[in-house]
């Protein structure tokens, strides 16, 4: 830094930084302690020279600190309580419009809280997928009930051979996943429980970013092998390695199957629109609820994906 200015003179102004700093801690004492501060200042820099001047100026600023910030603190808590009690008078004196304004102010408050929670849920949800703008579910539209005349229902199914009819017929859609859960019963060693088991076509990973902690994919085509989430690996083998365990799956129709644990999925996103415990190949409904799978009056979700 030079100590001179434009015009060549010595520059006997304190350092800024310094200066900005006293300037700060003193500033509920109109300054009357800077204005000394540059006084002894100016008289030490004629004496001694700007530069010894200085390292005087911002020795003095640094002890200063400590008590002017117990000072600042001291005061700003005693204004704070007074505010505090000033405002419980109010509050006491005028009930009926005070607590009015605080049951009006804490309700569009907590509106205004669960909108934005709601809006931040419904603009994320399933963002964390890849594919995300180019996959989409196969709808129908039905008549409502008797007692709501004129309405119509929308719901997220189609026939089972919608999808693979789709792909054959349309070259712009490379790929349909079909998708469907149903209660089951697990057990595992000596633990059972009630569980949902979802269907899904071999592509499900492909079109789903759904990333695994172990195993593969392609285990969804071997119909004696299962995908499990982590909370279920958690749930049924407690820190052991699920891989390769059995799982006796008890389904709707009363069929037992012994199922190998072939992959485990890794925690999902706090934003999955849907998710799955356990996951098997769509073929394995032939052996649950299914004659075959060209079977149009049977429904299922079917998600396409487009080129």
């Amino acid at each position: 830094m030079s100590l001179h200015s434009e015009d060549g003179r010595p520059d006997c102004r304190p350092p800024i930084i310094s200066a900005w700093i006293l300037s700060w801690l003193v500033s509920d004492h109109f300054n009357t302690h800077a204005g000394d501060f540059e006084e002894f200042f100016n008289e030490l820099a004629e004496e001694k020279g700007v530069q010894k001047a200085r390292w005087w100026y911002r020795g003095q600023v640094l002890r200063l600190i400590p008590d002017q910030l117990l000072e600042k603190a001291y005061w700003g808590l005693l204004m704070f309580k007074s505010y505090l009690l000033v405002g419980i008078r109010n509050l006491a004196n005028n009930k009926v419009p005070a607590s009015i304004n605080i049951v009006g102010l804490s309700a569009a408050i907590g509106s205004s809280i669960a909108l934005f929670l709601f809006l931040y849920a419904l603009n994320t949800r399933d963002n964390f997928h890849e594919n995300v703008d180019n996959v989409f579910l196969i709808g129908h539209t039905t008549d409502a009930m008797e007692t709501l005349p004129g309405m119509k229902q929308k719901w997220g199914t189609s026939p089972v051979p919608m999808g693979p009819t789709l792909v054959a017929d349309y070259p712009q859609i490379n790929k349909a996943v079909r998708y469907t859960e149903q209660g089951v019963m697990v057990r595992a060693k000596r633990i059972a429980f009630r569980e949902r088991i979802s269907f899904a076509d071999p592509g499900f990973f492909e079109m789903f970013s759904f990333p695994l902690a172990s195993g593969d994919p392609s285990v969804l085509e071997n119909p004696s092998a299962v995908i499990i989430s982590s909370r279920m690996a958690t749930k049924y083998f407690g820190d052991e390695d699920p891989l390769g365990s059995e799982l006796m799956i008890r389904f709707r129709n009363g069929n037992e199957e012994m199922l190998e644990v072939g992959a485990v999925a890794e925690v999902f996103p706090i934003g999955a629109g849907f998710s799955f415990d356990f996951l098997v190949g769509y073929e394995k409904r032939l052996d649950v609820d299914l004659d075959n799978l060209d079977d149009w009056n049977a429904l299922t979700a079917t998600f396409f994906g487009l080129q």
